[in-house]
C-alpha cells in the first residue's frame, strides 16, 4: 500500500522525469487545491522525517537506515486526508468526461 501511495503521489503532484505519468496526462484540465497542499505536506527527500524522506529511505530505496520494521502511521495520517479526497475529485472529473 505504501509503494502505491508513493506512486499515486508522484502522479498527482506531476513531479519527476518527462516520461513519468502525470495527472494532466490522464485528465488534462484537472486542478485541485489539494494537490498543492499535499505537495507541501509530503515534503522533500532531503527533509528527514517528512513523508517523502520516510518512504524513500525506509521503504523504497536501498539505504543503510532501513531496518526490518518501521512504523509508517505518521506517513499515512499525514497523506490520507489528501489522497482520499483527491481520488473522489478525480472520479468526479472522470465522470464529467465520460472516462471509464
Amino acid at each position: 500500500m505504501l509503494l502505491h501511495l508513493r506512486i499515486l503521489r508522484e502522479i498527482l503532484i506531476s513531479k519527476g522525469t518527462p516520461d513519468d505519468i502525470k495527472i494532466t496526462d490522464l485528465l488534462p484540465k484537472f486542478k485541485s487545491r489539494l494537490v498543492d497542499e499535499m505537495r507541501i505536506k509530503y515534503g522533500a527527500s532531503n527533509t528527514a522525517g517528512s513523508p517523502c524522506w520516510t518512504l524513500n529511505k525506509m521503504l523504497a530505496h536501498p539505504s543503510s537506515l532501513r531496518a526490518d520494521h518501521h512504523d509508517y502511521s505518521s506517513v499515512l495520517s499525514t497523506m490520507m486526508p489528501y489522497i482520499l479526497p483527491l481520488l473522489d475529485e478525480i472520479e468526479q472529473a472522470r465522470r464529467l468526461l465520460g472516462t471509464p
